[in-house]
């Protein structure tokens, strides 16, 4: 048996994904709503965001304190053409793992489509900044295929129950095409499409007040939605946001430091990757009883006095010996380098991910 150790910097990003499995696969929806869990950098506390039942929501926050929904079908399955919505006031890109995936700019918030791959139980998406350094990584639970929710071809509508204000509509049919080729109107008001999948569109209620709503989607020049409803008053009276736009607004709430500067972006980021090899340098983990890739993710405090605090572990190895080997260096250690002088918080989150390979 023989073994290395990779290194793998990595940005500190608070992720977190809450579900609710409803039957098969990746129809993922708590019962009356789903809840996504936010962790704010300065407080260390979580608070949660109610979303609506028919997205799949994962909510981060990166070391700029800069919020980021990203916004995917609840009905989606390998093989499927999907689309999401990455909602965010950052400049972020969107990877799938040996998968080209199509970004759409032009609407309100960043859409990206992509093939969920078949026979994988997660699918991985990264978000990366502009230049590419990774920002978090979204893992959602999904079926090898959707057989559980196949409709009959060329059938589509609004799905049963009355929609409120300021929650999304939702049809159900197929719809195979991208939202760069879809029409979506709601009382003539153009809609934009927030999330979709061969069997699912969820699409943004520009609408705000209570009362008759005529919902038309066309897709590659076709009508498959030609639909009236009525919508219901908010749960907390009448808004005068749609679904996103309130979204929006929340995260501005959350938002609540001023993001560093480009410059002081990339002193933050100079400052880890040298702090990360410090990390590395003096690790020396056990040898694992049994080949495999162990990987062992970290959060920690570096503190204006140089010391290093708060390490807690994000992600186990599934090795006690790697898990405390790394979590015991970390602990052991002192910053050598001076936190940069732009940061104005007390401390410096960090992320790190111990690997150890053995065969």
């Amino acid at each position: 048996m023989m073994f290395s150790i990779v290194p793998m910097p990595r940005c500190t990003v608070r992720l977190c994904l809450a579900l609710g499995l409803v039957g098969i696969g990746c129809a993922v929806a708590l019962t009356t709503s789903l809840a996504t869990t936010t962790m704010a950098k300065t407080t260390e506390t979580t608070q949660a965001t109610t979303l609506h039942a028919s997205l799949t929501s994962v909510a981060t926050f990166t070391d700029t304190n800069q919020p980021v929904n990203v916004l995917c079908p609840s009905d989606m399955a390998g093989g499927d053409l999907v689309t999401c919505a990455v909602i965010t006031d950052a400049a972020l890109n969107v990877e799938l793992t040996s998968t080209k995936v199509f970004t759409d700019d032009s609407a309100p918030f960043t859409r990206v489509s992509f093939t969920v791959p078949s026979g994988v139980a997660k699918v991985p998406l990264q978000l990366t900044t502009s230049t590419g350094d990774p920002v978090a990584t979204v893992e959602m639970p999904c079926a090898s295929s959707a057989t559980h929710t196949t409709v009959d071809h060329g059938t589509a509508g609004l799905l049963t129950g009355q929609p409120r204000v300021g929650d999304p509509l939702v049809a159900q049919g197929d719809f195979s095409g991208l939202p760069t080729n879809t029409t979506v109107t709601v009382n003539g008001q153009q809609a934009e499409v927030i999330a979709s999948s061969p069997r699912q569109m969820v699409i943004n209620n520009p609408v705000t007040q209570p009362g008759k709503l005529d919902v038309v989607i066309e897709q590659n020049g076709k009508v498959l939605v030609n639909q009236s409803v009525n919508s219901l008053p908010s749960q907390t009276g009448q808004l005068s946001e749609s679904f996103v736009d309130k979204l929006k607004a929340d995260q501005s709430k959350l938002a609540t430091h001023t993001a560093p500067s480009s410059a002081c972006q990339t002193q933050l980021a100079s400052y880890r990757a040298n702090l990360r090899q410090e990390v590395d340098a003096g690790w020396t983990p056990p040898r694992p009883d049994r080949d495999g890739e162990f990987r062992a993710s970290f959060t920690f405090h570096v503190n204006a006095d140089h010391s290093i605090s708060n390490v807690k572990m994000t992600k186990s190895s599934g090795d006690s010996g790697v898990d405390t080997s790394a979590y015991q260096r970390l602990q052991a250690m002192t910053a050598s380098n001076p936190l940069p002088a732009c940061l104005t918080d007390a401390f410096l989150n960090v992320g790190q991910t111990f690997v150890v390979i053995a065969k």
